[in-house]
């Protein structure tokens, strides 16, 4: 007890209460207590009503309140009342380092704090924050419409303004081996500014998130020996240009949304609309579309919007798309450009095969940039439709849509007439004396056991970031089954072994997952990356992808205002011919008893495609009548 005594004594803050003889001892420490909390209360006040600059409490004396409690409850509401005042201050500093960056968001307003002492609305609306209870403060910052300014701060960088303002404000990032603690403002995540744009503490998380996280979750792209595009589009196009870069945070920062299940952020909202800034202003100095960079971004744009559900929105992305693949010469241009271009190629068919059917543009992505264009010839294409539309203002339109419906009905009749013709009676002098059990199977596998059936059969379903988006997989799934099919008629035509093909793509697949879980993205790309040709073989110009294209445009309209069955009628044709190819053993050396069996059932086999061809014309009539403007 002495030495309590003497302790309090020496600081002369409070008298010695703890004597035997003092029987007002609890009445003298509750009134102390509550005279020292009014005592502080208007101090505080006083505080809120002027501007702290955050480096005062640096640069000046910082002024301190001894108060003696020894009941529990008055220990509380002096720690209650610390951890306040200390949050309140906090988010005060905060303010003042968003405001003196003077940089404007659109849509929000701020006032800046001055140096004549008037303080900004926000500092006010903090102030009467603070005089709430604790309950209400953490009830408040819960919840789900407060805004964290830490965030704020992060994007107050991408505000919309000029490049040379962004020069000016740009802080100094001195030597980044000083601190070890030091953030990316201080350069050390990006030290040599090899970056196009700069960025703050919470977009440098974009970048990993775009390489790594998102194709891992969108496309299942995580193996180390697959094809990365997604890699590929940070290290090829947008590192080495400030509009496709900023394209690519706008992405991955929707993509983020999305995991965290939200439909979009401030950060998400903030980047794409810079995107769009920057766009416009590239497309003032590169109406053609020359960079590389350009067509992404448009692209990029496209997709979004695709995630959004914005079905008008990703339309006129895609048809500013479209014009500026006219004036590069068309999808034929952008395979003879160059490497990059050629890559570019690939994304832009990625791009088209998963756009929803209601922000279809055209028949097809432009082949020459023509106009007319001038499409590529294959031999099941029909010849030309010369058709009297002169009363119609959309006449070309018109045309090519009819013209591209008859086109895909006659690949189907082709490749059935050239698969029946290998099941006729001239096969059967093939077929030997052996055993269905002594045959050597040397063929590559398409039925129950092998991964592609089983990935192209039952479309596996998994979380992407972004809901209700797995209709993609099923654009994807359509794409590849349309890749073989092409593959086989040109086997066919040929005489060539399919088998052989089946071969190559069965092995591309087990490489990327020898457990089988590859994803049907993956798969896309094995196709898209020679053109649907097999690796190491000489690859077309490119009418390969072309025509995929527009045969899923065909498929996609009549998904879009036909029955659900449309859709499953065209798949299970698809696979229809290949499995039939499997069974019969067609392109086999010899075949038994049961491959003879199975070219005995299937010889005057028709395709449900073709026996709905007459349903499916009528649909396709209707809905070029009710897009006709009535008189």
């Amino acid at each position: 007890m002495g030495k309590a005594a003497r302790s309090t004594s020496a600081r002369g803050r409070a008298p010695d209460l703890s004597g035997p003889d003092n029987n007002d001892g609890n009445d003298f420490r509750m009134s102390s207590v509550l005279q020292t909390s009014t005592d502080l209360a208007p101090t505080r006040a006083n505080q809120a009503r002027e501007p702290t600059p955050p480096s005062k409490g640096r640069e000046g004396p910082r002024k301190f309140e001894f108060v003696l409690v020894t009941d529990s409850e008055s220990r509380r509401q002096v720690r209650r009342y610390a951890m306040r005042q200390y949050v309140h201050q906090r988010r005060l500093d905060g303010i003042a380092r968003l405001e003196s960056n003077k940089a404007r968001v659109r849509g929000w307003t701020t006032t800046g704090a001055g140096s004549d002492g008037i303080s900004s609305p926000a500092i006010k609306q903090e102030d009467h924050e603070s005089s709430c209870d604790s309950k209400n403060i953490s009830n408040s910052e819960s919840s789900g419409s407060s805004i964290d300014f830490g965030e704020l701060d992060a994007l107050a960088l991408f505000a919309p303004r000029t490049d040379e303002e962004i020069r000016e404000r740009e802080p100094f990032r001195g030597l980044p081996g000083l601190d070890p603690q030091a953030g990316p403002s201080s350069g050390v995540i990006d030290p040599f500014d090899s970056y196009p744009l700069a960025l703050r503490k919470g977009d440098h998380n974009l970048i990993p998130h775009f390489i790594t996280r998102y194709p891992l979750m969108m496309y299942k792209m995580g193996h180390a020996h697959q094809l990365n595009p997604i890699r590929a589009i940070f290290h090829r196009v947008a590192i080495h240009d400030p509009v496709p870069f900023q394209a690519m945070l706008a992405v991955a920062s929707k993509h983020m949304a999305g995991v965290h299940g939200q439909t979009d952020t401030v950060l998400s909202l903030t980047h794409k609309m810079r995107a769009l800034r920057l766009l416009n202003e590239r497309l003032k100095n590169d109406p053609w579309g020359k960079h590389e960079g350009t067509i992404y971004t448009a692209a990029s744009m496209a997709v979004i919007e695709k995630w959004s559900k914005a079905d008008s929105v990703e339309s006129l992305h895609i048809r500013g798309l479209i014009q500026l693949l006219k004036r590069r010469g068309g999808m034929r241009g952008m395979r003879i450009a160059g490497p990059t271009s050629q890559f570019m190629e690939k994304i832009l068919y990625w791009v088209d095969f998963s756009c929803a059917p209601s922000a279809i543009v055209g028949t097809s992505l432009p082949w020459t940039g023509n106009t007319p264009d001038i499409a590529p010839t294959l031999p099941f294409m029909v010849p030309r439709l010369c058709l009297d539309t002169s009363a119609l203002s959309d006449d070309q339109e018109i045309t090519s849509i009819l013209q591209s419906c008859e086109d895909f009905f006659s690949f189907f009749h082709s490749l059935n007439k050239l698969q029946q013709f290998l099941l006729g009676p001239s096969s059967l002098s093939k077929i030997g004396d052996l055993e269905q059990d002594s045959l050597p199977k040397n063929r590559a596998p398409f039925d129950s056991l092998s991964p592609l059936y089983n990935i192209l059969s039952s479309l596996p379903d998994y979380d992407h970031g972004i809901r209700d988006i797995r209709y993609i997989d099923e654009h994807c799934c359509m794409a590849c089954l349309l890749y073989l099919n092409l593959a086989l008629y040109d086997y066919y035509l040929t005489s060539r072994n399919f088998n052989d093909y089946l071969a190559w793509i069965n092995f591309e697949v087990r490489k990327l997952n020898p457990n089988g879980g590859a994803s049907i993205a993956s798969i896309l790309w094995i196709f898209l990356d020679n053109g649907g040709f097999p690796g190491g073989e000489i690859s077309d110009h490119g009418e390969r992808n072309w025509l995929v294209s527009r045969m899923l445009r065909v498929a996609k309209r009549y998904k879009r205002t036909g029955p659900r069955d449309m859709w499953d009628c065209l798949r299970s044709t698809l696979l229809g011919f290949l499995t039939i190819h499997q069974e019969c053993g067609i392109g086999d050396d010899s075949v038994g008893p049961v491959e003879l069996s199975a070219r005995r059932r299937w010889r005057h086999n028709k395709p449900m495609i073709i026996l709905e061809e007459a349903r499916l014309r009528e649909m396709m009539l209707d809905q070029l009548r009710t897009s006709l403007p009535t008189p």
